[in-house]
């Protein structure tokens, strides 16, 4: 599977992009992919739309790719755009991502090593960014640091042998979110390491930009990891992220009784004491995070991030449904 100077042994390699109403940023993604330097008859793109409403659809007509037009979750788009493709390799991209030009030819460096399942990288911010995205950002971008066996990297930036994807029996359809922690812990239960390396980032252009999309976002996101630790399915990052809302959903409880207590008779000392422990661990988040990259002036808003976190993931545990 070695890459050479005459692209003998280059593998074909199959890039699988799941849609639904993308038209802001697919157009982006897709020129991306057509600047790869990987020999363009290498390398197919296929398109999974996921019933777009926009101008998602007309837009991937105009480029070099398959295009198919079906209904599912993010899972099932993945898995059905892996029954359609016809390299060995199959690399899973977001519609909202920007490949960097290395990005097959890195990731398939990194996959000769027979010891690894899968790499990728968590993304990289786009140029123009809005506040909500550059602090979250100062959270998130020690992840993309890493370098070498990791629990899991996103599914939206992934790269793996067609062999390994069906030996561990690809995504699960059944899951709303996280299932690229789901996968990934599957592909290390067959001995395999899951490998990040920052060269494998793409630019995220779809991140929450705003305190509301922040908000929902996450929200979504607590609703499957909620639901893969019912599964049984989840490691001890998303069993940390579970604890965090848990904690959140009772200090908020704590927090209520001490301001009906403060209403009823006066006393804010349980108030007071209330609200000092919700605050705490975003405090304590944020101080680790903006003492590391000595930018203070964002202490405020990472803690109120850190705490819309917890309040939107102990949300999940109030709408959580049976329908999972």
């Amino acid at each position: 599977m070695g890459i050479t100077e005459n692209n003998l042994d280059v593998p074909v390699v199959s890039i699988i992009i799941p849609a639904y109403n993308a038209e802001q940023y697919i157009e982006k993604c897709l020129r991306s992919l057509q600047q790869l330097d990987y020999p363009k008859d290498k390398y197919e793109v296929i398109v999974i739309d996921n019933g777009s409403s926009d101008g998602t659809v007309k837009i991937v007509q105009h480029y070099s790719t398959q295009l198919w037009v079906e209904k599912g979750n993010i899972s099932s788009l993945r898995n059905s755009g892996a029954k359609k493709s016809k390299g060995d390799i199959l690399a899973f991209l977001d519609a909202d991502c920007v490949a960097p030009s290395h990005w097959l030819r890195e990731g398939i460096r990194l996959l000769e090593n027979k010891t690894i399942g899968a790499v990728g990288s968590w993304y990289q911010l786009p140029v123009n960014t809005t506040l909500v995205e550059r602090v979250w950002d100062l959270h998130m971008s020690s992840r993309r640091e890493k370098i070498g066996d990791i629990n899991w990297v996103p599914s939206g930036n992934l790269i793996m042998t067609k062999s390994v994807f069906y030996s561990i029996g690809g995504f699960e359809e059944d899951l709303k979110t996280s299932e690229d922690v789901d996968l990934c812990q599957r592909v290390r239960k067959q001995g395999l390491s899951v490998y990040a390396h920052p060269r494998l980032a793409v630019e995220h252009l779809g991140n929450p930009k705003t305190i509301k999309d922040f908000f929902i976002k996450e929200k979504w996101r607590g609703d499957g990891v909620l639901q893969n630790l019912i599964r049984k399915k989840a490691e001890s990052g998303l069993n940390k992220a579970v604890l965090y809302s848990i904690s959140t959903t009772l200090l908020l409880v704590l927090f209520i009784i001490g301001s009906f207590v403060w209403l009823w008779n006066g006393n804010s000392l349980f108030f007071m004491f209330s609200l000092l422990a919700l605050l705490l661990v975003p405090l304590f988040l944020s101080l680790r995070i903006v003492i590391s990259c000595r930018k203070w002036k964002y202490l405020p808003v990472l803690m109120f991030l850190f705490f819309l976190f917890g309040v939107s993931r102990s949300m999940s545990f109030f709408s959580f449904k049976k329908r999972f």
